[in-house]
């Protein structure tokens, strides 16, 4: 082309050039990332605030806010269930104080309908060992169950039922007048309640009033770490860990190549929809290739940190992990003290402080020296017969309950000469000489002189 020629062609692309050239320049930045509209939509991710990015990632975790979602993760669902059942299985007893000082169960009937609420049916919706395992369940999750006495009319002191409050009514505590008001719609539960005149089992408080702070709270972050990572497992399973990956095309000019973007997505949404489908064997066409997202470290490390996340959860109930089926390594050592460890340091206590709690609310000053409220410990072996047994052996031995009392406390009857107190008669001081050794010895002496 001779210098100065100038096409039609060459003609219209400079007068276009000159009339949109300044438009151009405005907006130059949009055009020289392509006209591609992934393009440039992938250029307005990349300056929007990382603040904003941040908060859209903490935004796709799950969230745990009520007894349903924090009862829908196993571990936590565990564990609730083995304390719940471990406190509502032992009987509660109303105990009154005899002529010999001994504290022995109130007989049916006694101790103004008390001890049949306690024992076998508070109210007329609940057994005793429903009441206690919701009541339980509400303490640990939200950290506060409150339990409502309900007296006749015509006697202001005997009581009537026990109403426990619903894990969704309010309970509003004002800290000035020192009352609770409660709305249950459900049981048809309202008004304002002193100190004196609820039953509250509360968590630890962290402000300093008696509302305490549930596990939902407390370890709120652990929570939502295991249900997120249940999420993520439930997403990974779902499409058959079906292999995830890019398409792209080597031989592609942005925006105007062989293969547009919108190919490439008609492409990409095939080979989705036929591997979801079953079919495991796909082709691709033209100069499209496929490649796959290897599994990095921080997913191969993935079971090992919801491992983490579920034994964290497990310290916050106090439970040992090999309460919740974990496999661990332990023996048989090992899982002995754990028991010992739960029913000294996780059960005991909480059954200290409802003990505490009826008993403070339900008797009065001066019961309190004649009665109490106690759960019967010894049931904790009920269905482990060998440390029952022994249980039994070292109560004997050691002259603490006589055989027809242990026979009475299983359920059999009384035998002849069961009523005296037995004493292991094995150990004796150091040098003191007993009648059969004083034989031995003059037999072994009247054999040597014949």
């Amino acid at each position: 082309m001779r210098p100065g020629y100038m096409t039609e062609r060459s003609k219209n692309i400079r007068e276009t050039d000159g009339v949109f050239g300044g438009l151009r320049r405005v907006v130059g930045k949009y055009f020289q990332y392509g006209n591609s509209r992934r393009t440039r939509s992938m250029r307005r991710e990349v300056t929007i605030d990382r603040s904003l990015l941040m908060s859209e990632t903490a935004a796709h975790d799950v969230p745990v806010n009520s007894v349903a979602d924090a009862m829908s993760i196993a571990v936590v669902n565990r564990c609730v269930q083995l304390i719940s059942g471990a406190v509502s299985a032992l009987p509660l007893r109303l105990l009154a104080c005899g002529a010999d000082g001994v504290f022995a169960p109130v007989p049916e009937g006694d101790g103004n309908n008390l001890q049949y609420l306690l024992a076998v049916q508070p109210n007329d919706r609940d057994s005793a060992v429903e009441f206690w395992t919701k009541a339980i369940q509400q303490m640990l999750l939200l950290g506060n169950a409150y339990i409502i006495p309900r007296y006749y009319e015509s006697a202001p002191y005997a009581l009537r039922e026990l109403r426990l409050v619903g894990a969704d009514a309010s309970v509003v505590y004002d800290r000035f007048s020192e009352t609770y008001t409660v709305t249950d719609t459900v049981q048809g539960l309202s008004g304002r309640y002193a100190e004196g005149d609820i039953v509250r089992l509360s968590c630890p408080s962290y402000d300093g009033t008696p509302v305490g702070v549930g596990l939902i709270v407390a370890a709120n972050t652990a929570l939502r770490t295991v249900a997120t990572a249940d999420r993520e497992m439930l997403r990974r399973f779902a499409n058959g860990c079906m292999p995830t990956g890019f398409i792209t095309n080597p031989r592609t000019v942005e925006g105007y190549g062989e293969v547009q973007d919108e190919e490439l997505d008609r492409l990409a949404g095939a080979l989705r929809y036929s591997m979801r489908h079953g079919d495991y064997l796909n082709v691709l066409y033209g100069n499209a290739e496929f490649h796959g997202v290897q599994m990095t470290a921080q997913d191969a490390q993935f079971v090992q940190n919801r491992q983490w996340a579920l034994r964290d959860i497990c310290r916050f109930f106090g439970v040992h992990p090999s309460y919740v089926m974990d496999e661990t390594s332990s023996n048989y050592k090992s899982a002995e003290m754990a028991n010992v460890a739960f029913l000294s340091n996780t059960l005991n206590p909480l059954l200290r402080k409802i003990e505490n709690e009826l008993q403070r609310k339900l008797l009065s000053r001066g019961e309190c020296a004649r009665r109490r409220i106690s759960f019967d410990r010894s049931q904790l072996y009920a269905c482990d017969l060998d440390s029952k047994a022994r249980y039994m052996s070292a109560l004997m031995g050691a002259g603490v309950a006589t055989v027809n009392e242990l026979r009475r406390a299983d359920g059999r009857h009384p035998v002849e000469g069961g009523d005296t107190p037995l004493v292991s008669a094995n150990l004796r001081p150091v040098g003191e000489n007993t009648g059969n050794n004083d034989n031995n010895d003059n037999n072994k002496n009247n054999g040597n002189k014949e």
